[in-house]
């Protein structure tokens, strides 16, 4: 195993590992979903980039108050010393996602906020989905289960991997 995908595995166990806020099942949640939301950045190309690899500086921008931003902050502060840095933005209900690669947000996108071509949206709603996110991270069964919009990702100029494909549900 390359030793940078060898460090990144280590990463993501220790956030597993993390003492969670209240020892309940959602800050597990939060967890899992903290790591799926960085790891995205491995497996996905973004729109003007030729691989995965060529994002150097990756900003997911969550919703204020978020449970899932302990989490990140964790990760960002391990990913200071790799080649991949990490920025984490909070955002207000209703806030246009400016310079974030990834949003990802619990709110619905009732409001028809303005958002930027070259942003990966992440939700936690089947609802929301069919409207205007791209991956959807949902709880069933005490699991993360991960949906992916393969045909609206490819239409705003994303790549998926046949890794993380293989992973999901696709619709």
């Amino acid at each position: 195993m390359h030793h940078s995908r060898v460090g990144l595995v280590c990463l993501l166990l220790s956030v597993l590992l993390l003492p969670s806020p209240m020892h309940t099942q959602d800050g597990r949640q939060y967890k899992v979903e903290a790591a799926f939301l960085y790891n995205f950045f491995s497996y996905i190309t973004w729109p003007g980039y030729d691989s995965p690899e060529a994002l150097r500086k990756p900003i997911i921008c969550v919703d204020k108050e978020d449970p899932v931003e302990p989490y990140l902050r964790y990760i960002q502060q391990h990913a200071k010393s790799t080649d991949r840095p990490l920025t984490i933005r909070r955002i207000s209900n209703g806030e246009v996602p400016t310079s974030c690669n990834l949003l990802f947000t619990r709110q619905p996108l009732y409001d028809k906020r303005i958002i930027p071509q070259d942003t990966l949206v992440v939700l936690d709603s089947d609802e929301d989905l069919e409207r205007e996110g791209m991956i959807e991270l949902t709880q069933q069964d005490g699991h993360i289960v991960m949906v992916i919009h393969n045909e609206r990702m490819n239409n705003k100029g994303f790549k998926v991997s046949s890794r993380l494909l293989d992973l999901a549900e696709v619709r």
